[in-house]
C-alpha cells in the first residue's frame, strides 16, 4: 500500500511539474528554458508511462521553448491540415506522410534543438587514431551535434531558423543516421532503436495540435522569430 502511495504521490508530482513547464513554454523563450531544467522530471514522467523521453523533449522544443515557430507557420500548415485532412475528422497515423511542410519543420527543430546536443557519451575500446588525433583506450567519447547540425560548409544560413530547406535543397535528408549532416537519434550500432516511433508520435500529436486549436498572439501582436543560439 506505501507503494502505490508514494507512486501516485510521484505522478502527481511530476504532472503538476509538467503542466508548469508547458505553460512556461507558451510564454517566450526565456521562460521556455525552464523546460530544460525540468529534464529529470519529465523524464520520470515519462518512464513512469513508458514513452519515449527523446520523443517528448524534441516535441517540446516545438510548442514549449520556441512556441513563437507554432505561431509562425500556423498558416502554412493550416492550409496542408485542410487540404489533406478536413475539418471533417481527426488526424489520423496515414495522414503523416502526406503533411511535407510539417515534417519539414520538425527536422529544421531537431536540426536547431536536438534532444542531446552532445549526444550521449560512448567509449573507446582500445588505442585508435581518428583525424591525426591519438584516442586512448577508456576515453569518453561525445559527439558535438549542435555544432554538427549548424556546420556553414552544409547549410545555408545555420543559424538561421528556415523550415523551407527541408522542401528544397535538403528535402531527401531525414533524421534516420544515414544522412550525417542531421543526426539528432546517432547514427551507426548505437542507434536510437526508437526513430521510427519517436518520429510517428511526435508528427501525429503536433499534427493534431494543430488541427484542433487556434494559436493566436494577444493584441495580434507580430511574432518574434529570432533565434537564440547555444554554443556547446
Amino acid at each position: 500500500m506505501n507503494r502505490v502511495l508514494r507512486k501516485s504521490a510521484i505522478n502527481k508530482e511530476n504532472g503538476a511539474k509538467l503542466k508548469i513547464v508547458h505553460t512556461l513554454g507558451a510564454r517566450s523563450f526565456q521562460h521556455g528554458r525552464a523546460l530544460l531544467e525540468k529534464r529529470e522530471a519529465l523524464q520520470l514522467q515519462h518512464e513512469l508511462e513508458g514513452n519515449s523521453y527523446a520523443e517528448v523533449e524534441i516535441f517540446a522544443k516545438v510548442l514549449g521553448t520556441k512556441a513563437d515557430y507554432v505561431r509562425g507557420f500556423k498558416p502554412f500548415s493550416t492550409e496542408e491540415l485542410d487540404l489533406h485532412v478536413g475539418r471533417e475528422r481527426q488526424v489520423k497515423e496515414s495522414d503523416v506522410k502526406n503533411l511535407v511542410y510539417l515534417q519539414a519543420v520538425l527536422k529544421e527543430t531537431m536540426r536547431f534543438y536536438p534532444a542531446g546536443p552532445l549526444s550521449l557519451p560512448h567509449e573507446s575500446i582500445e588505442d585508435c587514431t581518428l583525424a591525426g588525433y591519438h584516442v586512448p583506450a577508456g576515453s569518453r567519447l561525445l559527439v558535438n551535434l549542435s555544432k554538427l547540425h549548424r556546420d556553414p560548409r552544409v547549410w545555408v544560413d545555420p543559424n538561421k531558423f528556415r523550415r523551407e530547406r527541408f522542401l528544397t535543397t535538403h528535402k531527401d535528408v531525414d533524421v534516420r543516421g544515414q544522412h550525417f549532416e542531421l543526426i539528432p537519434f546517432g547514427s551507426g550500432r548505437k542507434v536510437c532503436p526508437g526513430i521510427l516511433f519517436a518520429q510517428q508520435v511526435m508528427h501525429l500529436i503536433l499534427a493534431t495540435f494543430l488541427h484542433a486549436f487556434e494559436i493566436t498572439t494577444p493584441s495580434d501582436e507580430p511574432v518574434d522569430m529570432t533565434v537564440v543560439v547555444f554554443e556547446y
